[in-house]
């Protein structure tokens, strides 16, 4: 190779390994009503989280909710949803692998987290507990690439 072209070669590495996923952040609506950690009257609240990793760090992971298109994740962000009470199923997908779901059970007035995580070969989803769950919305970016419809937000707390 000529050097200019083991330089640009070299150049287009770094980018594509240093890369980072990143998505739109979620509107101030969003925002203040997931963290309110107070789901509408009669509805549990859903949030599922990717935490820094360096691994598949340059890829967008999407993320379904009931077998429907929920969002999608980049580094250091969440998505947030409401639901009914009842069973429920939290999935996620890398392309040219396996899908992963988590299957819960939503109470009213509850709080749901969930970190999808790479795994061998797929990506890992786990729940989190509240206090956990609570401090990593709080750091992370809410994803505005969310398809969730939001209808009765709850009032800010004062």
């Amino acid at each position: 190779m000529t050097p200019p072209l083991v330089r640009i070669v070299g150049v287009a590495a770094f980018f594509l390994l240093t890369a980072c996923a990143t998505v739109p952040r979620a509107s101030d609506r969003i925002v203040q009503q997931s963290r309110t950690f107070v789901p509408p009257p009669g509805k549990a609240n859903v949030y599922v989280l990717r935490p820094y990793n360096y691994i598949g760090s340059c890829c967008v992971w999407s993320v379904t909710l009931d077998f429907q298109e929920f969002g999608s994740l980049g580094l250091s962000s969440y998505l947030y949803g409401v639901v009914d009470s009842g069973d429920h199923v939290v999935g996620s997908f890398l392309h040219g692998a396996s899908p992963t779901r988590a299957k819960f059970t939503a109470a009213a007035g509850r709080n749901y987290f969930f970190k999808i995580s790479p795994g061998f070969a797929s990506l890992d989803i786990d729940p989190l507990d509240e206090e956990d769950g609570r401090r990593r919305v709080l750091d992370y970016t809410p994803s505005g690439d969310n398809r969730f419809e939001f209808l009765d937000a709850p009032p800010a707390p004062r």
